[in-house]
């Protein structure tokens, strides 16, 4: 009986030094200031030597293709900033609109500089920069088609046609607006644009800056038309958790902004449009 319980009286010293040990906060892996840096994109961005800029170039002003295949844009003017302050060569990576995101979680880019709106829904998959334009929603609309709209309302009937680009803040905007209408969705925003210029639809709907500029090239087809309510902010897109990288983005934003070299860019590539429009492809 006496071996029995010292027997038992070693199992539970056992028992209870394991407990001690594996909770007790001396023996916790503990993450330091060091750790969190050393597992940023930030650091991750020096050592490599280059900036992986993910961007879908088919957004005038903000990203582009010229004629001879390189892509530029305000954007891109931004990309090229961040690079020289990081000190490393600059890649643009260029893809589709839908599934850009997936690419910052398959190695391919570090960040997202592609005037993406911030969404809550966006947000569960990627965290923003604060915001480094400001726009609203519009309509291009068809003159033959609806000479007199004065409210997007009247667009709302049936056998009316709005199309907008898949996945975009215009097609979230465009399914909650109109019941009634049909909403046509395309893979790309020259598509959907050309479906109202050609008349086989009656509207498009998309961010406030990439409408007036195509609005201005086919006045004598298209007007636009205002979507009150609309304010949208874009931000730069990274990986979520990254905090170290996002307040590098954040302050690199901040001293932009300090430095009226967000302000200059905008007179660049907005006020002066006619400066870079005769870069683009001559139209089909």
């Amino acid at each position: 009986m006496k071996n029995f319980k010292s027997s038992m009286s070693f199992v539970l010293l056992c028992v209870l030094g394991c407990f001690l040990i594996t909770s007790s906060p001396v023996f916790a892996e503990k993450v330091t200031p060091r750790d969190i840096a050393m597992g940023s994109k930030l650091t991750e961005i020096v050592k490599r030597g280059v900036l992986r800029v993910g961007t879908c170039a088919i957004y005038p002003p903000f990203d582009m293709v010229d004629k001879n295949g390189e892509i530029f844009g305000f954007d891109v003017d931004i990309d090229k900033m961040m690079a020289k302050d990081l000190g490393v060569k600059l890649e643009m990576v260029n893809t589709a609109w839908d599934g850009i995101i997936d690419t910052l979680y398959t190695g391919k880019t570090d960040i997202l500089i592609i005037g993406m709106t911030k969404t809550l829904k966006r947000m569960q998959r990627v965290s923003f920069t604060d915001a480094y334009f400001v726009h609203g929603q519009k309509l291009g609309i068809n003159k033959k088609r609806q000479p007199n709209l004065t409210s997007w309302e009247q667009l709302d009937k049936p056998g009316n046609i709005i199309t907008v680009m898949l996945g975009t803040t215009g097609d979230f905007a465009a399914t909650k607006m109109f019941k009634k209408a049909t909403i046509r969705r395309f893979e790309t925003a020259p598509e959907m644009i050309m479906e109202v210029i050609r008349g086989r639809a009656d509207a498009w709907q998309w961010d406030e800056p990439q409408t007036a500029i195509h609005v201005s090239e086919n006045k004598d087809k298209v007007y636009m038309l205002d979507v009150p309510g609309n304010r949208e902010e874009m931000g730069f897109a990274i990986q979520r958790g990254d905090q170290d990288f996002l307040n590098w983005l954040n302050f690199f934003l901040h001293e932009l902004k300090r430095k009226g070299v967000l302000d200059e860019l905008y007179k660049k590539w907005f006020v002066n449009a006619d400066e870079w429009q005769n870069r683009l492809p001559a139209k089909k």
